[in-house]
């Protein structure tokens, strides 16, 4: 279905519409938010009041409405939609930016293609689940489509991942980036500082992510075992917040954990850990450009990360590239850094360098700005067969 043509009296507004409210997702709509202010754009996010989203995002100058969605699809489907067409009533956006899953699904039921719809999944609704329901999900991944005029991925690999399912649109290529001032190389001083601050003193490892079966910490812990029979004195420092609201300690992992492994906790600044950590270890089972592993190269951090789509994009020659779930392979590239200086400090320099060059916030969070003129053109109705931009 084309959108609907109307005329504009006002400046060019866009709706961000996001279910998480913190994390790598929040950062990616903060980032938009604040580009899109700067060229005199009228944003609106509609988003939960949990989290930091919102708070940040009026901060940088949009105006945000409260969105009440939970994360995971059930019958509050029904209230979402409601509440989602109120919202697109009193906005009446000329392009609406649907980011994640749950505002996939809801966005694009209530708007079937009747405004200009992008989506921006930041991994696939399908990945999380397995036989009967992975196969309902493919299909409404396959279906929903049809409503989206532009799907925009994050790496090549997620954009295949889509593909290989089945998924026909009018693709684009837009990377996750960081900012490479805020994150950046510590000086000996602020190194020294961070790991004081930490608390530790022997070779360090760091994880960043929200604890859940898709960032993979069970596989690390049990990794970090081998590790630790090789390096001693190691530390592992699990930086993230639990989805659990009543319990730091989620179900993946186990009640005991392994020696010299600490929960720090979801941290509003991660910049520390990052400083403070000899090499960042990105176990996930699948992810689409880790924001993570981003602000870990742009600090100049030597990485271990598993095989997943846009890690390998991203990392190059700034560490190692591990299969998913492998525990031995995992603890073999964490002990060869921890105990070799000069290859952390080569990779560390490579990783900055790359960062630098293709994912700095201000060279790639301006092209999603510039791709809504494709959604927006009569040729990007959606259509079996549209093509891709890169």
């Amino acid at each position: 279905m084309a959108p609907q043509q109307r005329e504009r009296t006002g400046p060019f507004t866009v709706l961000h519409i996001s279910q998480p409210t913190v994390d790598g997702v929040a950062r990616v709509v903060t980032n938009l938010v604040e580009e899109q202010v700067g060229r005199g754009w009228r944003v609106v996010l509609a988003c939960p009041n949990a989290g930091w989203l919102s708070t940040d995002a009026v901060k940088r100058g949009a105006q945000h409405l409260e969105w009440k969605a939970m994360r995971n699809p059930n019958l509050s489907v029904i209230s979402e939609a409601t509440a989602l067409r109120q919202i697109l009533t009193s906005v009446d956006p000329d392009l609406v930016h649907l980011h994640s899953s749950k505002a996939g699904l809801v966005g694009r039921l209530v708007l079937r293609g009747r405004a200009v719809t992008v989506f921006q999944g930041h991994g696939w609704s399908f990945h999380p689940v397995c036989g009967l329901m992975r196969k309902v999900v493919v299909r409404w991944e396959v279906f929903a489509a049809r409503w989206t005029h532009l799907l925009i991925c994050e790496s090549e690999g997620e954009k295949e991942e889509g593909v290989r399912v089945g998924v026909q649109a009018q693709w684009a290529i837009a990377p996750n980036s960081v900012d490479i001032d805020h994150f950046r190389p510590p000086s000996d001083t602020e190194r020294r500082a961070s790991r004081a601050r930490v608390g530790t003193k022997g070779p360090t490892a760091v994880c960043v992510g929200r604890l859940c079966p898709a960032k993979g910490q069970d596989a690390l812990l049990d990794a970090w075992r081998s590790v630790l029979r090789a390096v001693p004195n190691a530390e592992l420092f699990l930086v993230g917040g639990s989805p659990s609201s009543d319990s730091r300690l989620p179900g993946l992992l186990p009640a005991r954990l392994p020696p010299h492994v600490r929960l720090v906790g979801q941290q509003d600044d991660v910049r520390p850990w990052l400083r403070a950590a000899d090499v960042v270890v990105a176990p996930s089972r699948w992810d689409t450009h880790s924001i993570a592993i981003l602000e870990a190269m742009a600090c100049g951090r030597s990485l271990v990360a598993t095989d997943v789509a846009g890690a390998r994009e991203s990392v190059s020659k700034a560490g190692a590239i591990v299969p998913v779930d492998d525990r031995m392979a995992m603890s073999r590239a964490i002990v060869t850094r921890l105990m070799d200086a000069d290859l952390r400090e080569c990779e560390g320099r490579a990783a900055r360098a790359r960062v630098e060059s293709l994912f700095s916030a201000r060279v790639c969070v301006h092209r999603i700005g510039d791709l809504y003129s494709l959604a927006m053109a009569p040729s990007s109705i959606p259509h079996p067969r549209a093509r891709e931009t890169r």
